[in-house]
């Protein structure tokens, strides 16, 4: 089921990546090193920020990655069983409410608001947990 899952996010086939979370949410877990083609500028930010290439991925990090907004929102839908926005500021929302480390590092030293380009997101790394509305 793990190849299926990674092949269905690869070749963009949302159909069957929702067949198999339905039948084992456990794949969302999974992890695998793919021979994926990713942009040359994709991948030195990987090197910058987070100090490597980019190796072995969840389903959802390959969804993000290769722009698959729809598969990454199945995926994200599944794991969380409720619905989100479509917005990612809101998919953060729901990571900060839910507790998520908003001052955790990566191994070069960065926070999640040293990498957030956009000051809406800025803004949410920076508002007190409290003052986030329960999506």
């Amino acid at each position: 089921k793990k190849k299926q899952y990674f092949a269905a996010i690869a070749k963009n086939q949302p159909t069957s990546v929702r067949e198999l979370l339905t039948a084992s949410k456990d794949v969302t877990k999974a992890k695998q090193r793919g021979d994926y083609k990713f942009p040359k500028a994709l991948e030195l930010e990987a090197l910058k920020f987070l100090g490597g290439y980019i190796g072995s991925l969840t389903g959802l990090q390959l969804a993000i990655l290769m722009g698959e907004v729809a598969i990454a929102r199945d995926i994200v839908d599944s794991s969380f069983q409720e619905d989100l926005d479509e917005k990612f500021g809101e998919i953060v929302k729901v990571l900060l409410h839910r507790g998520a480390d908003r001052t955790i590092k990566n191994s070069k030293g960065f926070s999640p608001t040293d990498m957030a380009i956009d000051p809406e997101m800025q803004d949410l790394f920076t508002t007190s947990p409290t003052d986030l509305h329960s999506p």
